[in-house]
């Protein structure tokens, strides 16, 4: 990635590769207060460098001569607390507007990267009509899923099953079960009230392609949600309207008591609703009290967006796009987490019935998970502190910290 600066208050400059903005902060003239052109949620705009999540790394270099003459020989210390982030909420579910895009292989990477953390991870297959995540990790489908918890044949908690990877455990669906997709709204509610009660620190969600109120509810019932889409038209707008669906879903359950709002979605059905703000123009004119608490209703929903399978880095331009049709569209403060490359070694380790993060640790996909951990989940000067002191650095199968993380080059997974 390429980056156009502002020294003190003259003209622009560049564009400058990061090693290149490396060397002029080594020099003098490029600081943590220069200002930098970067995307942001509600478009470009120019940033201190040191807010850039890229370029943090540069300025964490051991020694540099300041302009002013003074050496910078001591880097911040490791923050003794994690700063707020995804992490803080424990039930992530992992979805897409269709399938193919990938969601079950990304949801299963970001399991196995929490691992690597030293957290302990249940990863739920809610695919609920076709679950594959076990054979993902090369395993037959377990004697007990969530189908025998449904029918009160068993515990949620006999249900989960470890894995080969250390700290991960699986809960998988029932194949060909007739109706497993479609179960009831108290058994789903049943479901979901004694996920939050798992014993673990964090819960993956794989949720099933395809909009229905299971994968909806599911997807809103949890701490974060993260869509993962493709740089291919029918994928953005499939990934486009389940965040609508979602968003429009959650409002209906809100204020389902409200006549105002009732009568509004009764008027006008989900796939009619093209722009959020016409929509509460309309229930604004009623009862102004109800529309501002939908807007904060509104404010309070982050989805998050993976692009995956990317090819070229002019698709990165798809990935921007959506960010900013659902800031226009639906008024959403989406977060880019970032993209994933296209990688023939995911298919290999696909074929071969293994996890591809440890199948190929230094592949350019694995590569975009761990960045995407490093740069969104955590700060990346506590990491490798925690790593260090949990001793972990070299006890993940073939996943070594010191020799992978050098092979990214930003946050968003551009490869070197």
């Amino acid at each position: 990635m390429n980056w156009y600066i502002k020294i003190q208050k003259c003209d622009q400059s560049g564009p400058y590769t990061k090693l290149e903005l490396m060397e002029l902060y080594h020099k003098g003239p490029f600081t943590r207060d220069t200002l930098v052109w970067v995307y942001q949620k509600d478009g470009w705009e120019w940033t201190r460098a040191e807010s850039v999540i890229e370029l943090r790394e540069i300025f964490l270099s051991e020694t540099k001569e300041s302009p002013m003459g003074v050496l910078d020989t001591k880097p911040k210390a490791a923050p003794k607390t994690m700063p707020k982030t995804i992490l803080d909420d424990k039930i992530w579910a992992v979805a897409g507007g269709k399938g193919g895009v990938g969601k079950s292989i990304i949801a299963s990477s970001l399991a196995i990267g929490l691992t690597v953390l030293g957290k302990r991870v249940i990863l739920i297959d809610l695919d609920l009509g076709g679950p594959n995540l076990h054979t993902l990790f090369g395993t037959q489908e377990p004697s007990k899923t969530i189908f025998d918890f449904l029918e009160g044949k068993s515990s949620l908690q006999d249900t989960i099953v470890k894995t080969d990877i250390e700290r991960l455990s699986l809960i998988s669906g029932k194949s060909g079960a007739l109706g497993a997709a479609n179960i009831p709204h108290l058994s789903k509610k049943k479901l979901l009230s004694n996920l939050k009660n798992l014993d673990c620190d964090y819960l993956i969600l794989d949720i099933g392609a395809g909009s229905s109120y299971n994968q909806l509810d599911f997807f809103m019932e949890a701490d974060q949600g993260i869509i993962v889409t493709m740089p291919e038209p029918h994928a953005i707008q499939d990934a486009f309207h389940f965040i609508k669906t979602a968003l429009l879903r959650k409002i209906s359950q809100e204020f389902k008591d409200n006549v105002t709002v009732s009568h509004a979605f009764k008027d006008q059905k989900y796939p009619d609703v093209e722009k959020i703000d016409s929509f509460l123009k309309g229930i604004e004119l009623q009862d102004p009290e109800v529309a501002n608490l939908i807007k904060l209703e509104i404010s309070q929903f982050c989805p998050r967006v993976i692009l995956n399978q990317v090819m070229d880095h002019k698709e990165l331009k798809d990935g921007h796009f959506f960010i900013q049709s659902l800031k226009e569209m639906l008024l959403l403060d989406a977060d880019f987490l970032g993209y994933v490359w296209f990688d023939r070694e995911v298919r290999r380790a696909t074929q071969d019935l293994k996890p591809f993060l440890i199948n190929a640790p230094k592949s350019k996909a694995a590569t975009c998970i761990f960045s995407m951990i490093v740069h969104k989940l955590l700060n990346h000067q506590y990491l490798k502190a925690k790593l260090k002191e949990i001793g972990l650095r070299r006890k993940v199968k073939g996943i070594d910290y010191e020799t992978i993380y050098p092979g990214y080059r930003s946050s968003i997974g551009i490869y070197k």
